[in-house]
């Protein structure tokens, strides 16, 4: 297990305080993850939200490249805690953080018992605001987890979305060291690397400071430093390697309490092969698992999804020549005919290229392969796991199957469903309205997804004209309020935009008529979709001026 103990000074990094008589506790700000859906430092054993609920989220974050995303339409609240930190008996910490998107949230700490609760803090904006609380402990642990509580989350502003969390302690001067580089697991393509720390609160030097600095690689012999400038390793072979930093004293004594840091890394000194996507994709087997699973590889291909946690490429149309990239350095975009180096992985059972060792964008502006025609039934086999597909005459039956899901169905084959994600870009579909979806196939959690990239992936070619009834509307044109009116109790009213983004929402209405403020508004024509509490549609448009 990697002990943290980690800088004060290096705000950029996830750090945590092994004396919890320091000041701070948690400086997070998501920058470092395990995968898509887990940050390294959270995930606490006392979470409940699901793993898909928590995602790497890349919008207008408030700092550095990523926050996170926590989902829960429910009323029930979901926990999203720490990963294990010590606390002491009647201390009273600090949880301040900035949020933003639609949503309940509040704080909590868990030291053997859950504490109080704090209020919830209701949220509903795209800016980010700067919140905190206080959360005492109850009893000394080594283990506690500090919690964040969500409920009630709404995709109209993307639920609700965490940065820079910092949870502080009483001041105190504790020392401390942060291993900053390279990160826990990573993929060393090198027999040699500098290991980057730094030290807060404790002099480093020659017998004249407080001490000095020892390391090992994989157990073996102590080496002493007597600066904090990077540590450099050589002769690693290909496996995993374990390196523990650690603060002595002057005499070559640990301190008490230790304060040490450790990271493992995975050396590969194999040479890549080059191979094409369909060969590294291609198989019989069964599980449909890679040839080349584990194998470092070079392939190109032309970008045709980005997200915050990767992209897909493919290199020529249809079946097996599509696959993921997990990526959170490089840049590219649609288009991109890039080259890139790395190892072939399963994440449970979606095929992926990881630990990218090189990517070169050979040009850019490049045209798409064209989507490969699928149905509810042929969209869920494994030859089109990461290629660009497109499902046709797909109505929409549930325009809400949990975790960013909707769920479609072209009835070639009655009871076969077909999901589409927002991995890529959020759309908001209307019931029983039937769509040309195009997007790449995405595999998670067992189920196949295709995930769309913008407006013009969706395309609207009917509707199912019995069950859409007329709302009115007054005043149209308006300016600031517009009343609407139907026949029976509504349960919620969208309002979308001409490019079909949802920019207003209510829910829980249980009444046939409710004003709405449309003053923050654009100039323009808009839609109003509404549902009643008995399941009929209500459709109409007005004019915001």
């Amino acid at each position: 297990m990697r002990i943290f103990t980690y800088s004060i000074a290096v705000l950029i990094s996830t750090l945590f305080f092994i004396n919890a008589s320091a000041q701070t506790i948690i400086s997070d700000g998501f920058e470092s993850w395990t995968d898509p859906n887990h940050p390294s430092l959270w995930f606490g054993s006392k979470s409940t939200i699901a793993a898909n609920a928590v995602n790497q989220y890349t919008t207008s974050v408030h700092g550095g490249t990523y926050a996170v995303q926590l989902i829960d339409s429910t009323t029930t609240h979901k926990r999203f805690t720490s990963q294990p930190v010590s606390v002491v008996a009647g201390t009273t910490y600090t949880i301040t953080f900035w949020v933003r998107g639609h949503g309940n949230i509040r704080t909590n700490l868990w030291d053997g018992a859950y504490g109080t609760y704090n209020a919830y803090i209701a949220v509903n904006s795209s800016s980010w605001t700067q919140q905190s609380q206080t959360i005492t402990a109850a009893s000394s642990s080594s283990v506690a987890e500090f919690i964040f509580s969500v409920q009630s989350t709404v995709a109209d502003l993307g639920h609700i979305q965490l940065d820079d969390v910092t949870i502080t302690g009483p001041a105190g001067v504790s020392p401390v060291l942060t291993i900053t580089s390279p990160s826990y697991n990573q993929v060393i393509y090198s027999s040699n690397t500098n290991v980057n720390f730094t030290v807060a609160n404790f002099v480093v030097a020659n017998g004249t400071g407080d001490g000095h600095v020892n390391y090992t690689v994989d157990g073996g012999a102590s080496t002493s430093v007597y600066d904090t400038n990077p540590i450099a390793i050589s002769g690693l072979t290909s496996g995993n390697h374990m390196i523990v930093v650690e603060l002595v004293d002057n005499s070559n004594a640990s301190l008490n309490p230790v304060v040490k840091d450790s990271v493992n890394i995975i050396v590969n000194l194999s040479t890549p092969i080059a191979k094409t996507i369909y060969e590294i994709q291609y198989t019989t087997a069964n599980p449909a698992n890679s040839p080349y699973m584990d194998s470092l590889v070079t392939t190109s291909g032309i970008v045709t999804g980005v997200c915050g946690t990767g992209f897909f490429i493919q290199d020529g149309t249809g079946p097996w020549n599509g696959i993921f990239i997990l990526n959170s350095t490089y840049t590219v975009a649609l288009g991109d005919n890039i080259t890139v180096t790395g190892l072939v992985y399963e994440y449970f059972n979606l095929t992926e290229i990881k630990s990218l060792a090189n990517l070169t964008i050979n040009s850019s502006g490049n045209a798409e392969p064209a989507p490969a025609t699928v149905n509810s039934t042929t969209v869920k086999d494994e030859q089109y796991e990461g290629v660009l597909v497109k499902i046709n005459s797909a109505k929409c039956i549930n325009t809400n199957s949990g975790f960013g899901m909707w769920t479609v169905s072209d009835g070639t084959n009655p009871g076969d469903t077909c999901k589409i994600h927002n991995l890529l870009y959020t759309i908001t579909p209307t019931l029983n309205t039937i769509y040309d979806i195009t997007g790449p196939v995405y595999y998670s959690f067992s189920e196949s997804r295709i995930e769309p990239r913008g407006p013009a992936d969706v395309t609207i070619t009917g509707i199912n004209a019995n069950s859409l009834y007329e709302a009115n509307i007054y005043p149209n044109p308006a300016n600031n309020y517009i009343n609407i009116f139907a026949e029976e109790h509504l349960s919620n009213i969208k309002i979308v935009d001409m490019l079909g983004n949802v920019v207003l929402e209510q829910s829980k209405i249980n009444s046939n008529s409710i004003d709405l403020n449309i003053e923050n508004l654009s100039n323009g024509i808009y839609s109003v979709v509404a549902n009643s509490n008995n399941g009929k549609i209500y459709k109409t448009k007005f004019v915001k001026q």
